[in-house]
């Protein structure tokens, strides 16, 4: 129920309310993808998953539906995406997959199963949405990655710092 004086919130507005607000919360990574798929999989009603970069391929990182393998074909044209190629149009996959970029470049790959009917993202509304929906996991992932590089500069900075102090007393014995 909306308190008096309040404007409703549209469900579109919501979704990217309540999906900003577990990003601003979350800390890991892992805990990122599971509620950018869990929010995108709730306003569509539809299967979700987000590959990330691991060495020169792809890892499927979070599924909305673990149990459930992908075929070879929605597999191939993640791929193709991430390599910036076509997909092979002998493999035909109804998936539709959107690159997660950021200012540092392509962070990961969204797929979204348009469902048996491919009603699941047939609005401009609803592609709207789910691409302000890509941009929050792409700008979280980035959070992530930033997190780690300052926390292993951390690391290595006070190793530095334990060596200088052991160089130090050692020089002065």
């Amino acid at each position: 129920m909306t308190p008096p004086g309040s404007v409703p919130k549209s469900p579109y507005t919501a979704a990217l309310t309540s999906l900003s607000q577990d990003l601003t919360g979350a800390v890991l990574l892992e805990d990122m993808l599971r509620s950018v798929v869990q929010h995108i999989h709730q306003s569509f009603n539809t299967r979700v998953v987000i590959f990330l970069p691991d060495q020169k391929d792809l890892r499927l990182a979070a599924d909305s539906n673990p149990g459930q393998a992908l075929s070879p074909a929605d597999n191939a044209k993640a791929e193709a995406l991430f390599h910036g190629q076509a997909p092979d149009p002998g493999q035909p996959s109804p998936w539709e997959y959107l690159p997660l970029r950021t200012s540092y470049g392509l962070v990961g790959i969204l797929g979204v199963d348009p469902g048996k009917d491919g009603g699941a993202l047939t609005s401009p509304p609803q592609q709207d949405l789910l691409r302000c929906l890509a941009n929050l996991a792409a700008l979280a992932i980035e959070r992530a990655r930033l997190a780690e590089q300052a926390s292993q500069a951390q690391v290595l900075q006070n190793t530095e710092r334990l060596q200088h102090a052991l160089l130090s007393s050692i020089s002065h014995e």
